[in-house]
């Protein structure tokens, strides 16, 4: 029997909003120090979200997917696959150590049996396994939380959206079914609570290291996630209704990529709570809030009049204002209605070989945007997919094919496309060259904007049907 490398395997749970994106960078950075001179092991990646992904029975509905935009579980259950398999390399390959730590904040989000599963592949290299979970108030982690979601486009507290209170109570029950009560260590986020004030050096001093060494790793930390501030999250929630006014959809990763850091720049007071708001989030934390109290002696001491907002008539000019700048932004953002950066790409899903001559055949493609403006098309000016037939030698045969609509006509940066494109064989037979571009109409075609067209040789052969 091989003997097991690590003395135990660490899972971080974070919970969200409890300094993981800190904790995860730092140890991203000093990973090979960490296993120096710490015996701690950190496998590649600032995070381990795939993990979970793979131990998921519903990958398309896990955190890390829905964040991504990934809706494709065949497609998400090949990467997982290989991730998993390199991963188990890469620790395999390691010296014996310590503990192995793993961290992700969405791995509590799965069910029983599949965090039973991920103890198990943990026990393939530990002779114990400990979750650590760092719990924030209540009040604290709602008005962090509604922050971090309108950084990524979602609403911050609305009637059809799960709202900010993290439901301890359910999660807690799993965690002892799959890990067992005595394999729980949580710690609780405040500022009076961690060690020294600092959640890294909390952190690793948990895991068994001295104080120097977790001052000293701390020091690694750069920009933390911080909350928006209250002008923020105005202009965040204007800014995501516009988009949707506009028929423009964007991954929370996505979103986050493009205007999060924008998000971040306007300065002001902090994000305040209703008054209903308060005794709702209070209301509704309470069995969780026993939880931790009977189970871990954690006592929350928050003081809800700090978090209190008060409303008066500048609320709704200050709402006015977060939409006006909001559509001025988005105007700004967009770039001009003639395109001028068309760069991108495009994929088959199957090229065709033959076709007959003078058929029409409905080809399957997507479109890669990689220009650094958003693509507009107009009501005068839509942008079109089209094609190009030429010779063997490359001479033009057609020129103009026939044109299909994109099926949106507001393209983001990275935004990539699946369409359908109908495509009329030439009347004559011979060997020929398919080349699909786009356009917009009245004005370019995207190859003369920096645009690649997608190309395969095609055969046309005699048509002995009758063309429908």
């Amino acid at each position: 029997m091989t003997a097991k490398p690590f003395d135990t395997a660490i899972l971080h749970f974070g919970i969200d909003k409890t300094g993981s994106t800190a904790i995860q960078d730092v140890c991203n950075q000093a990973r090979a120090e960490l296993a120096s001179r710490c015996s701690l092991v950190y496998p590649p990646g600032s995070w381990h979200a795939q993990l979970g992904s793979y131990f998921s029975s519903s990958p398309a509905s896990y955190a890390l997917n829905l964040e991504m935009g990934r809706t494709d579980e065949t497609a998400i259950r090949a990467a997982d696959e290989i991730y998993l398999r390199e991963q188990t390399e890469w620790i395999r390959a390691q010296p014996p150590a310590r503990q192995l730590l793993f961290s992700y904040e969405g791995f509590i989000g799965l069910s029983q049996p599949e965090l039973a599963a991920m103890r198990a592949y943990c026990e393939g290299f530990a002779h114990r396994v400990k979750v650590l979970v760092y719990v924030r108030p209540p009040l604290s982690y709602a008005v962090s939380a509604m922050s971090q979601r309108v950084k990524m486009g979602r609403p911050a507290w609305a009637p059809d959206e799960e709202r900010p209170i993290y439901r301890f109570k359910e999660r807690f029950n799993n965690l002892v079914n799959a890990f067992g009560r005595e394999a729980l260590e949580v710690r609780l986020f405040t500022r009076q609570a961690l060690t020294e004030g600092d959640v890294v050096i909390d952190f690793f001093h948990a895991l068994g290291l001295d104080l120097a060494q977790a001052r000293a790793l701390a020091q690694r930390q750069r920009s933390a996630n911080e909350s928006l501030s209250a002008h923020g999250l105005a202009f965040g929630m204007a800014l995501r209704e516009h988009l949707a006014a506009l028929g423009i959809r964007m991954s929370q990763a996505d979103f986050n990529n493009h205007h999060g850091s924008q998000l971040n720049r306007l300065t002001g007071e902090p994000i305040k709570l209703s008054a209903e708001q308060i005794e709702y989030v209070l209301t509704e934390f309470k069995p969780h809030a026993e939880v931790l109290r009977d189970e871990f002696g954690i006592v929350f001491d928050e003081v809800p009049e700090r978090y209190l907002r008060q409303a008066g008539p500048q609320d709704e000019d200050a709402t006015r204002f977060a939409r006006e700048a909001a559509l001025l932004y988005l105007e700004a953002t967009l770039g001009p209605l003639r395109l001028e950066s068309a760069q991108g790409h495009m994929v088959w899903d199957t090229p065709p070989t033959t076709m007959r001559a003078g058929q029409v055949e409905r080809l399957r493609v997507t479109l890669q945007q990689q220009s650094p403006q958003w693509w507009r098309g107009t009501p005068q000016m839509p942008l079109r997919l089209c094609y190009h037939w030429l010779h063997a030698d490359r001479r033009m045969a057609h020129f103009e094919g026939r044109r299909t609509p994109l099926p949106v006509q507001l393209v983001h940066p990275g935004q990539r496309i699946p369409a359908d494109i109908e495509v009329l064989a030439p009347a004559e037979p011979g060997r020929y060259i398919l080349q699909i571009t786009g356009l917009q109409e009245g004005w370019c075609w995207f190859e003369q904007k920096g645009f690649t067209p997608l190309e395969c040789p095609v055969d046309v052969t005699q048509n002995t049907a009758s063309n429908p």
